[in-house]
């Protein structure tokens, strides 16, 4: 099973908060551990070495620069395979499949719908904050869809939530 990690940033636009909120929710039944985290480097305090396989939904791929998490974990041998679901206008350095050793995954994929990953088993659920992104306006109407999901995450599966405000 796959870790979902999701970064409240991919959200752009109004319509996206739904498409998000939708998509996550769904998920939160079946698996086994919901996350919250301020910044993605939070997240490695919670993969084990189980935790092989992730779909990242990110408006950064968190290899290069940004978050840098995925580069950590590939360049430890520690991630076989990576779907990073993202914006259309996400940006992506044209070195990032010789500098990251991205070639060495059993599975690298990039997509910009969730419509591949739509029926995907997740074992955790992981939701960032990104509170380095606090100073955009879009930034600030995605904080709504944060705290929406933690809110329902809290309400309804409160057992097996965890809410890690380290900065």
């Amino acid at each position: 099973m796959s870790v979902l990690s999701v970064d409240i940033d991919w959200i752009t636009n109004n319509n996206e908060h739904s498409i998000l909120v939708d998509y996550v929710t769904k998920h939160f039944k079946n698996c086994e551990q919901i996350v919250f985290i301020d910044t993605h480097h939070s997240i490695l305090n919670y993969l084990s070495e189980e935790d092989k396989s992730i779909v990242n939904i990110d408006a950064h791929h968190d290899i290069l620069n940004e978050g840098n998490w995925i580069g950590y974990l590939i360049s430890n041998k520690k991630l076989e395979n990576y779907i990073w679901v993202h914006k259309i206008d996400s940006y992506l350095q044209e070195n990032i499949l010789d500098k990251a050793d991205v070639r060495s995954l059993k599975t690298f994929k990039m997509e910009t719908s969730f419509d591949t990953i739509q029926n995907f088993k997740y074992k955790k659920i992981i939701i960032c904050k990104s509170k380095e992104y606090l100073w955009e306006r879009r930034y600030l109407d995605a904080l709504i869809s944060f705290d929406i999901l933690k809110t329902v995450a809290k309400n309804i599966f409160g057992e097996k939530v965890i809410i890690d405000d380290t900065p």
